[in-house]
């Protein structure tokens, strides 16, 4: 959606029926990203949980690794599906997306141990919507290169490119329950063991 790019033919399309991966492949020209490449999910399968799974889809994914310097694979909410259980299994690390004002705490511990029983490498989490001002709550923005001179604001993350603060949560106070952004904006999040 945000590339406006559609969804088949794409990955799925690859595994499924043939169709050339590199024709599904998108590049995409936008500010900051030189080589962004995306491919769409592609023709919806009979059994997404399932196919994601397969040895064909892992297979797939391991080829697109070694092509890239970064693989990232987008996947459903966790707990409206098991797709991202599945997944969690045969991927480096998982960056969780949160939505700020929707996403429960008690939902968020629940995506943690489902993952965590999936055998994820959670890294951290990034806030989504979090509103264009300079605090979310008592916590203040900045950009990194802005630290000490003007409060900056983000509505946005971006996980390519040099690191700007949108907040984070460290998890180690989220599994305490206490589950706040973080007004450094150089904490890096803990992992969860």
């Amino acid at each position: 959606e945000i590339y406006k790019i559609a969804q088949a033919p794409g990955l799925s399309d690859s595994i499924l029926y043939g169709v050339d991966l590199v024709r599904a492949a998108r590049a995409v020209r936008a500010p900051g990203l030189d080589s962004l490449v995306v491919i769409p999910t592609g023709t919806v399968p009979p059994r997404p949980a399932s196919f994601v799974g397969t040895k064909e889809y892992l297979s797939c994914i391991e080829w697109l690794e070694s092509q890239a310097d970064l693989t990232v694979i987008d996947a459903p909410p966790a707990l409206l599906s098991s797709e991202p259980q599945t997944l969690a299994k045969h991927v480096d690390a998982v960056v969780l997306t949160v939505l700020v004002g929707k996403t429960t705490k008690a939902n968020l511990r629940e995506v943690f141990t489902v993952l965590g029983q999936a055998g994820a490498n959670i890294l951290g989490v990034v806030l989504v919507g979090v509103e264009d001002s300079e605090t979310y709550g008592k916590y203040g923005y900045n950009r990194p290169e802005n630290v000490g001179e003007q409060r900056g604001s983000r509505t946005g993350a971006s996980l390519f490119g040099p690191r700007q603060s949108v907040g984070t949560i460290n998890l180690d106070d989220l599994s305490r329950g206490n589950g706040v952004p973080s007004s450094d904006p150089y904490e890096r999040p803990s992992v969860l063991q």
